[in-house]
């Protein structure tokens, strides 16, 4: 596995359905441009296995302690061995963080757990999803 950072938006239809699925409301005009902004502050990677493109994560720098990370994603056919704790493991050896943070939902909670975060707060919203906030604090 390959873990790429982005400098330029490569209009690739497998990024556009990864970025998707960790978007709010995926219209395609959402994902181009959450792809964009997050080329913007540099912060988009790609994983890739010979080539072909798996994975995607992207985080917010909020301070040289301090990431947030805004989007994993990985296609179906690819979950459930092991990439994204993978992919969190690179990520994690990129950066020197004294912490990272995340929000997610019920589906994806467990697998940040399971990496090693533990969750600080829960929110129910007014449709009834419940949000998580977790941490990881580096050694």
């Amino acid at each position: 596995m390959e873990l790429v950072k982005l400098r330029s938006n490569p209009h690739d239809e497998i990024l556009d359905k990864i970025v998707s699925s960790w978007t709010f409301n995926p219209t395609r005009e959402r994902v181009h441009n959450r792809i964009e902004k997050h080329l913007e502050e540099d912060q988009l990677f790609v994983a890739s296995d010979n080539g072909t493109i798996f994975g995607s994560f992207a985080l917010h720098k909020i301070d040289d302690d301090l990431i947030e990370i805004t989007g994993i994603g990985i296609l179906k056919e690819y979950r459930m061995k092991g990439l994204g704790r993978d992919i969190l493991n690179q990520f994690h050896e990129l950066t020197f963080a004294a912490k990272i943070i995340v929000e997610t939902d019920d589906e994806a909670v467990g697998f940040y757990m399971k990496s090693g975060f533990i969750i600080k707060s829960e929110k129910i919203l007014e449709n009834g999803i419940i949000r998580y906030e977790l941490e990881l604090k580096s050694i």
